[in-house]
């Protein structure tokens, strides 16, 4: 993942838990990508 500049992410059943909320683990786990470099985008699809 040396190269990896952009990490898009969807927001129901990936990033957020039924709560809406994100998890510690993964909080910290984009902080490090961000201290990185790499940016951090959400994105959602309606059927």
């Amino acid at each position: 993942m040396e190269n990896c500049k952009l990490l898009l992410l969807d927001l129901d059943g990936t990033l957020l838990h039924s709560d809406k909320t994100i998890s510690q683990r993964t909080l910290k786990v984009l902080c490090k990508c961000r201290k990185k470099g790499i940016l951090i985008g959400v994105y959602f699809h309606i059927f």
